[in-house]
């Protein structure tokens, strides 16, 4: 493992060609001052090891206290994001400078020009958009509508990119309870959040809605782990998908590993009948309040949810069709990007989490992995996986951070270090966002 992150160092480094993407796609290089990116980014990392050594002390940390490290940590990915920021030279001019430009987020932009949100709304899925905002439901839009409501201009696009990276810094809390469907022990779910909080796409997406996706995604589950057995759960699902859908259309995607970790249930409970009858019932009420909840909207207000979907998924394949992304290379360079999204240490960790016997985690972890190369062969989603795949990061991430949580302290301490320089190493030499 520290062969491979140490050889992935090497090679961002040497700017060795595949390692930033391919021919059609690729993430631009170049070539941040070290020193003073591992001198913003040392503050925070310095306290993740603190907490890390406070994971492994003798006698191990109460439950209560393992909650509070949880806590700790969502401080320290805060902090992360402000030295990602101070990490640009342009500082907070580069975060609105992203924000403001319509071709990075484009909602903001679109956001400027609502004189009138009903009249907005009504004419959302035939009116000139942005290229985000044309292929996204309105969500986004008015997350910055509301926001330019409260503050001048200015204030108002550095507000929202900065609130994003809170509110995405909030999923390393969410990672401790999504661990939950793997195990029930609260040290174990910890590395889940450790490995969570090292996760480079979480930080080189920044101002990117794209940051806050894997909420949803892991309350989503969650949720639906409990619809198995209360109804009530099952209402709560729909409303978290009505809400998913409305800020990002991929979301329907995860039909396909909600599906599958059901079925990985279903094998850990001995293919029951009632159990069968339980889901059954929990996806019919979760698609009925989903539906019902975007009639209840289509009456209320000017907004017509499935021609805006409809509308969205033709803009999508025309721009598809423009930018001529061939689907045998993005089918098997798209898990790459992917994986270094996820710090790359993500690959071999899941390699050591799959050695182990057969156990209700494999099977789970199992039905996750094959629902992200589904989702890739599919070609639904093509290139860019280190950040258009970022929702489906949680599966594989949690995994990873569970077979962390295995390790004895110093090789642990080993593989978080490792994994704090490759992310600094990504800062430094690769571009994710930046203005034409």
């Amino acid at each position: 493992m520290l062969c491979v992150g140490a050889a992935f160092i090497l090679a961002l480094f040497l700017e060795l060609p595949g390692v930033n993407g391919t021919s059609y796609w690729h993430w631009p290089w170049r070539s941040l001052d070290v020193v003073n990116t591992l001198a913003v980014f040392t503050g925070p990392l310095l306290m993740i090891g603190a907490l890390a050594w406070l994971w492994s002390r003798t006698p191990p940390p109460s439950a209560s206290d393992v909650r509070a490290l949880a806590g700790g940590l969502f401080v320290c990915e805060v902090l992360l994001q402000w030295a990602r920021l101070r990490a640009e030279p342009g500082g907070w001019a580069w975060l609105d400078e992203l924000v403001q430009s319509r071709d990075v987020t484009s909602y903001y932009t679109d956001a400027l020009r609502i004189d009138d949100v009903g009249n907005f709304l009504r004419d959302f899925s035939w009116k000139r958009l942005e290229h985000h905002s044309s292929t996204h439901p309105p969500g986004p839009v008015l997350f910055y509508w509301l926001l330019l409501q409260l503050f001048e201009p200015g204030f108002a696009a550095r507000a929202g990119g900065a609130l994003i990276g809170v509110l995405a810094s909030t999923g390393v809390i969410v990672a401790y309870w999504f661990a939950g469907l793997w195990t029930p022990d609260p040290l174990r779910r910890l590395g889940a959040c450790f490995a969570y909080a090292l996760m480079p796409s979480l930080l080189v997406v920044l101002p990117s809605f794209d940051q806050i996706y894997p909420i949803f995604t892991m309350l989503g589950l969650l949720v639906w782990n409990k619809a198995f057995d209360k109804p009530a759960a099952a209402i709560l699902l729909g409303l978290i998908a009505f809400v998913a859908t409305n800020v990002a259309y991929q979301f329907v995607l995860l039909g396909v590993p909600f599906g599958l970790y059901a079925l990985a249930v279903l094998r850990s409970r001995g293919w029951d009948f009632e159990v069968r009858r339980a889901m059954v019932r929990a996806a019919v009420i979760a698609l009925g309040v989903w539906l019902g909840a975007n009639i209840v909207l289509s009456l209320l207000t000017p907004f017509h949810p499935l021609d805006s979907f409809v509308a969205a998924i033709g803009r999508q394949a025309r721009y598809a069709a423009f930018l001529q992304r061939p689907y045998g290379l993005s089918t098997l360079y798209d898990p790459f990007d992917f994986f270094l999204g996820g710090g790359i240490l993500v690959l071999p960790l899941l390699v050591i989490h799959f050695a182990r016997e057969d156990s209700r985690e494999t099977v789970i972890t199992f039905a996750c992995l094959l629902s992200i190369l589904i989702i890739d062969l599919t070609g639904l989603i093509r290139c860019e996986a280190a950040r258009v795949w970022l929702f489906l990061q949680p599966l594989a991430i949690v995994p990873a951070g569970l077979t962390l949580s295995r390790f004895r302290p110093p090789a642990r301490g080993l593989v978080l270090g490792l994994s704090a320089l490759i992310l600094v190493a990504i800062v430094c030499k690769l571009i994710f966002l930046r203005v034409p």
